[in-house]
């Protein structure tokens, strides 16, 4: 079973369509837009059929709202679900302006890593069960290389520091940092502390034509041509 955040378009979308087409048994889509979700089912079952792509479940998920990310993380967990193989953090906000959350955090910080961190800690007991007899359990956090674009003095030392506005590239760059680190931690406290199946790694997809990519980088910075 895996789940995966931003599931419905985008690398999310491809993550899951490689596990169905892998034959996964079951797989938790979460994103906020019921659109994207209906999209995607509608073409894994155009693709795959219809046994095949009703192993998607799609929940709704605003890792924005921890509380709500805790909930959605115990609904799955308590699903008739005895194991969970694949947990691919993959959703975010791309290079995008500052902005602050409800509970007044960072929207970069507070998706891209928070956000992820509360999900895999409430789904990490499920995993831990899951690798006891040996199965290799991975978790995947979505980085990129643009954690160089980091402000110089990060230290994650408060919510100030946290919440300065470092432009686009630096509020991303933070934020996938974050992940990096945060993977280096989880491999040092619980992969090497007496769950050596369970795996955590950042990665770097490459640029990829996302909408991240070709729609949302316009929001701090507007093409030249649609100023004229």
């Amino acid at each position: 079973m895996a789940v995966v955040t931003g599931g419905t378009q985008g690398i999310g979308y491809a993550i899951a369509h490689t596990l169905l087409k892998n034959n996964i048994a079951k797989i938790y889509l979460l994103s906020v837009s019921k659109d994207g979700a209906d999209l995607a089912k509608e073409a894994f079952t155009k693709e795959f059929g219809k046994e095949i792509s009703d192993r998607m479940i799609w929940i709704r998920c605003d890792l924005s709202d921890w509380a709500h990310v805790k909930r959605v993380a115990n609904f799955i967990a308590n699903d008739n679900n005895d194991r969970l193989d694949i947990l691919a953090c993959n959703a975010g906000r791309g290079i995008m302006t500052a902005e602050l959350t409800d509970y007044g955090v960072d929207r970069h910080m507070a998706v891209n890593h928070m956000g992820h961190v509360v999900l895999t800690s409430h789904l990490l007991p499920l995993m831990q069960e899951t690798a006891k007899n040996g199965n290799i359990v991975r978790i995947s956090n979505q980085s990129s290389n643009l954690h160089t674009a980091a402000p110089p003095d990060t230290k994650f030392a408060s919510l100030d520091e946290i919440n300065a506005d470092a432009g686009p590239n630096g509020q991303y760059g933070r934020s996938k940092l974050a992940a990096i680190l945060y993977s280096r931690y989880f491999d040092r406290n619980v992969t090497k502390n007496g769950h050596p199946y369970v795996l955590m790694n950042a990665t770097h997809p490459g640029v990829v034509t996302t909408k991240q990519s070709t729609k949302d980088i316009h929001e701090p910075w507007v093409p030249l041509h649609s100023l004229f």
